[in-house]
């Protein structure tokens, strides 16, 4: 979940100009991604959340 930040700074930094609009929407569909596969995670297994012990 961490890498998402960097892995988005790299594709920005590197994308031509008339790209950025398309890869602001990869980072966007990534971070949800990345974001939905977490709290499903917590969903299937609680135990992985320390805020309710």
């Amino acid at each position: 979940m961490l890498l998402r930040s960097p892995v988005a700074g790299v594709l920005l930094a590197t994308a031509p100009s008339a790209q950025l609009g398309h890869v602001v929407t990869l980072c966007s569909v990534l971070h949800a991604v990345v974001l939905f596969t977490a709290f499903a995670r917590l969903r299937a297994t609680p135990a992985l959340c320390s805020c309710f012990a």
